[in-house]
């Protein structure tokens, strides 16, 4: 979450977090990777439609329904991901 909450200081929206996308560096910390269709929210308006946002098992709902989203899409994937981790299944299905 720190590294999350870092990355949204600075102004970027991940938009694919997902377990792909985490990973174990040599030292043993969590690392958030693959920034491809991150966004830079000081050089587009945070409330975006722009661009691609994610894969669709961790997509939140406003993605999906093209309504304006924010950093909070990063979260409801860390959600999903926190859910199948916990659970063991994703909790939409």
């Amino acid at each position: 979450m720190l590294g999350l909450e870092e990355m949204h200081k600075q102004g970027v929206i991940h938009k694919d977090i997902k377990p792909h996308n985490i990973f174990f560096d040599e030292t043993g910390y969590l690392r958030i990777g693959d920034f491809g269709i991150s966004e830079n929210s000081k050089q587009v308006k945070p409330n975006t439609k722009q661009g691609s946002a994610g894969t669709p098992p961790y997509r939140a709902p406003e993605v999906t329904l093209k309504r304006e989203h924010e950093y909070s899409i990063d979260y409801y994937a860390v959600g999903i991901l926190a859910c199948r981790c916990l659970l063991g299944f994703h909790p939409n299905s």
